[in-house]
């Protein structure tokens, strides 16, 4: 909600800026149109009056004066218009040029003290607060010393005339300071408004990135899965079809000389086949993982370690604990691979009379452990990692331990293996129980 809201004032925002500048563009363009004609009305009055200030320098700087004021208020109004508040020093500098300007031709003629108002403007325009009341100030007493309101002692008309004057000066001012706090909320809005949007624009991007990253990650995960039955093809099926080949070549040397030991060698020549085709559906049931969209990884690794116990006579003892279905998809994938790994080398290597299979949920993470009484997991497989943790690797030619590895270091979680001091072996897991990044990005 919080983003549709940001995408909605954001686009609405050139179009309110563009209403507010127009306010502003217009607002400038009448009060400079005012002061024009304020400024044209009173040279037209005093030449009228005094026309001999046309045939010396008087007139000449009544006209360049003039002029300058209105470029100096046209550059007023269009810096006010693009920077709010306007920076002091400039203001102060505008401010001083027009009020010496004005008070030149005020010494020319008293009667160009209602151009003070112009530099009122300006004043209202570009000051805020205190600072916006002490110029005011200075300006009602120079525009009340100037037309007489102000003498020493004061008698009532001249009261009378300065209460009007500051009613006009102060009543426009507090006026003005009200529409500038306006102005100032409006620019602290879009100011705000603009640093959120930047602010979405880059978490926007930091979620693509993320995204491509986890989308990376995802197809790397694929890659790695491919390569490991790539590897279980050619240590199963690629070293079945070399032994089956060298066999059919002696059996066919043999068929003469000796055809009893020839039929010896197609019969344990069809007994490999056979045994490699079962491996074979297994790594293609591997890759499609449907066991665990059939049931939950706890009832998949019982039904897995019973089957091995039946064709090997071991006895299976299961310690679980836990609701599976209430794990996430990659923790039970993970589970699920690693348990049918070491469940396929207990009956390959160990041989084993006893297994234990344990599967416990705690608070923040799951924990599985198999444990046999067999021969022992080689210690030439483990090594001491830099950081002090201990890595296993599988015998040349073959993955399973390295996989295993990688699979349960992917979620964060931690895999062990050990010896006993006699006999056995023990792999325990540990994974932590929160959802991968792919996952979030997913949902």
């Amino acid at each position: 909600m919080l983003k549709t809201t940001i995408v909605s004032v954001t686009e609405e925002m050139p179009v309110t800026n563009e209403k507010f500048s127009r306010g502003f563009r217009w607002w400038g363009l009448g009060w400079m149109s005012v002061s024009l004609i304020s400024l044209v009305l009173t040279d037209y009055n005093i030449f009228r009056a005094r026309p001999q200030l046309l045939h010396d320098w008087h007139g000449i700087v009544i006209f360049f004066l003039s002029l300058t004021i209105l470029a100096v208020f046209g550059l007023s109004a269009v810096t006010t218009r693009d920077n709010w508040p306007p920076s002091l020093l400039p203001s102060l500098a505008i401010v001083a040029s027009l009020y010496c300007m004005v008070f030149v031709l005020i010494f020319i003629d008293v009667n160009f003290v209602w151009n003070l108002y112009i530099v009122f403007g300006v004043i209202l325009s570009r000051f805020t607060g205190r600072r916006m009341l002490l110029l005011v100030t200075v300006l009602l007493l120079s525009f009340g010393i100037v037309v007489k309101a102000i003498t020493w002692p004061l008698d009532l008309e001249q009261l009378n005339s300065l209460f009007g004057l500051s009613m006009g000066f102060y009543g426009t001012s507090a006026l003005t300071l009200v529409m500038h706090r306006l102005v100032s909320e409006r620019y602290k809005r879009n100011s705000l408004l603009e640093k959120l949007t930047a602010a979405h624009t880059e978490l926007a991007e930091a979620h693509q990135k993320l995204a491509e990253t986890a989308a990376q990650e995802q197809e790397l995960a694929v890659l790695r899965e491919r390569n490991r039955l790539a590897r279980e093809m050619h240590d199963t099926l690629g070293h079945a079809l070399v032994l089956v080949t060298v066999k059919l070549e002696v059996a066919q040397r043999l068929r003469e000389r000796d055809p009893e030991r020839s039929n010896r060698e197609l019969r344990a020549t069809q007994t490999l086949v056979r045994e490699s085709m079962n491996e074979l559906r297994a790594s293609i049931a591997n890759l499609r993982s449907p066991t665990l969209e059939r049931e939950p990884v706890c009832r998949a690794l019982s039904r897995n370690a019973r089957e091995m116990a039946q064709r090997c006579g071991i006895h299976v003892t299961f310690d679980i604990l836990m609701e599976s279905e209430e794990l996430p998809r990659q923790v039970e994938e993970t589970l699920w691979k690693v348990g049918q790994e070491a469940i396929a080398n207990i009956e390959k290597h160990a041989q084993a009379s006893n297994v234990r299979i344990r599967v416990r949920r705690y608070d923040d993470e799951v924990l599985l452990r198999i444990e046999d009484d067999g021969v022992g997991l080689p210690l030439s497989f483990s090594r001491q990692k830099a950081n002090g943790h201990v890595a296993y690797t599988s015998p040349e030619g073959h993955y399973g331990l390295s996989g295993m590895m990688e699979r349960v270091e992917r979620l964060g979680g931690v895999l062990e293996m050990k010896v006993g001091k006699e006999r056995g072996t023990t792999v325990e897991v540990v994974l932590p129980l929160v959802e991968t990044q792919v996952q979030r990005l997913g949902a």
